[in-house]
């Protein structure tokens, strides 16, 4: 919540993994400048949310469950005068059965049709941004990838902000990891109406280690902690 106080003009923040302290905690730090919609109550153990600046009208807020989810998943979007913001969280591992790969494929399609839908039903809307935990991992390239590429799915001249280099879930970077994964699991992609020229950059918050948390983990593999 510091983090983002520290930053200015910020549109909107999408959420994920949000279970209710971890919500009420946000609400109380952030409602005095956003507006704060959550995922309604369902399946999913723990949901999704997005803030929006208060001095922005809202014309429509929802949220679209996905057809093929197991887990409560969906897409929750806010529709302004001249924008739809939406916030996602794909759909993860589940076992050796269901790795969740085909999902997720099924999901950014139906996501990403939604929105260009949108864009070409509504001519005042500029400009269609996904932000999330897409769970994606088609571009490592020391094993058949996972997943599919990104944009390669998507339904619309969707463009990503992100590069190749940046990691979301980075062993290398972040001090609270240990190993050697380097992966983009979460991304922010958009379109703009009649791919009018616009350019979208990524910038990393919370980059230091949480004062005094620890998190004991058993290696699988070896067994030590």
């Amino acid at each position: 919540a510091k983090e983002l106080a520290s930053c200015e003009n910020l549109i909107f923040i999408g959420f994920q993994e949000l279970g209710g302290s971890t919500t009420q905690y946000l609400r109380s730090h952030i409602e005095k400048h956003y507006q704060f919609i959550v995922q309604p109550p369902g399946l999913a153990r723990y949901k999704v949310g997005l803030a929006l600046r208060k001095d922005i009208p809202i014309v429509e807020s929802n949220f679209l469950p996905y057809k093929n989810s197991c887990k409560g998943r969906g897409l929750l979007y806010v529709q302004t005068p001249t924008m739809l913001l939406a916030t996602t969280h794909l759909e993860s591992f589940m076992d050796k059965t269901d790795d969740g790969v085909k999902r997720r494929e099924e999901q950014i399609v139906e996501a990403t049709t939604f929105c260009a839908d949108r864009l070409r039903e509504n001519p005042e809307l500029q400009l269609a941004v996904i932000v999330g935990d897409f769970n994606w991992d088609g571009e490592r390239v020391r094993c058949k990838p996972p997943n599919q590429p990104l944009l390669r799915l998507a339904k619309g001249a969707w463009r990503d902000a992100g590069t190749l280099r940046d990691h979301t879930y980075d062993c290398k970077q972040n001090p609270m990891l240990t190993g050697s994964l380097r992966l983009r699991l979460d991304r922010c992609i958009y379109m703009t109406q009649n791919s009018r020229e616009t350019k979208v950059r990524l910038k990393k918050l919370g980059m230091s280690a949480i004062p005094n948390l620890h998190w004991n983990k058993m290696n699988p593999y070896n067994g030590t902690t």
